[in-house]
């Protein structure tokens, strides 16, 4: 823990333990290349490897019949300790009910695209090895050079930044994270994305990203209302990203979604 309001030990409450150590792994997943992580030749090889010597974990248990749970929706991936043998992620067990099917779905899509994308880029290798249970999530086919969308900018090759930022399809988007870096909070963001797989929900407000598509092509990308709410302020001058969020809104017959860009 790098400061005492970290340090899960000695925590009598269960779900604030919870909330410490997943803030923890999340930092270092993105902390990951600043710590000497080595890099393989091919990023795929991870996978490979990860499969090769993959063994089976058990899906999360469901509560005994009269437990009242603490989670609405329980964990779907787990954090593993950094010297413990590599294994696939648990397997989904359905049929789930709509609200955790859907929200586990779009988190898993986001961590995908996320994965795919860094694969693109070549910084597959910066997740870090207790979070190596993600990396036994089948990847999407890959186009064959790095895409307009993911060349970096001036700002990205000039500025020392988180490396998943540049798994992001928006040039515009990714500057704005750089720019804006002490201006939001990282647990946070990184929760509101990804953190109900490893941590549960407590709600099911989304808050987050939705990928439908190829996640190196900022059309697939919509942000959620709830998103737009609590972060709005990293969409400004993001037109593109709005538009294409808003066609996929006009798809459901949804209104549009109003950003200040």
């Amino acid at each position: 823990a790098r400061d005492e309001s970290d340090n899960w030990t000695g925590k009598t409450d269960a779900k604030e333990r919870r909330k410490l150590q997943n803030r923890l792994h999340q930092r270092a997943w993105r902390k990951a290349p600043f710590l000497g992580y080595p890099i393989p030749s091919n990023p795929h090889d991870l996978i490979t490897q990860n499969t090769r010597s993959s063994k089976p974990v058990p899906s999360p248990s469901p509560p005994p019949p009269h437990a009242k749970p603490s989670l609405l929706i329980p964990p779907v991936i787990a954090y593993l300790p950094p010297n413990s043998p590599p294994t696939s992620a648990p397997a989904f067990k359905f049929p789930l009910s709509p609200d955790y099917y859907l929200i586990t779905l779009i988190q898993y899509n986001v961590l995908r695209a996320i994965l795919t994308n860094l694969s693109i880029v070549s910084l597959l290798h910066t997740v870090p090895s207790q979070c190596r249970a993600a990396l036994n999530i089948s990847l999407l086919p890959r186009p064959t050079s790095i895409p307009p969308s993911l060349q970096p900018t001036p700002l990205q090759l000039s500025t020392l930044h988180d490396p998943w930022i540049d798994s992001v399809p928006s040039a515009q988007l990714r500057d704005n994270l750089i720019v804006t870096r002490e201006m939001w909070d990282e647990d946070g963001l990184c929760n509101d994305l990804l953190g109900g797989l490893y941590e549960g929900y407590d709600d099911i407000k989304e808050k987050g990203i939705i990928v439908w598509g190829e996640p190196w092509c900022e059309r697939s990308w919509e942000v959620t209302e709830g998103f737009v709410e609590k972060w709005g302020f990293l969409l400004k001058g993001c037109g593109s990203l709005i538009g294409a969020t808003n066609r996929w809104r006009e798809e459901r017959g949804e209104d549009a979604l109003v950003v200040e860009v």
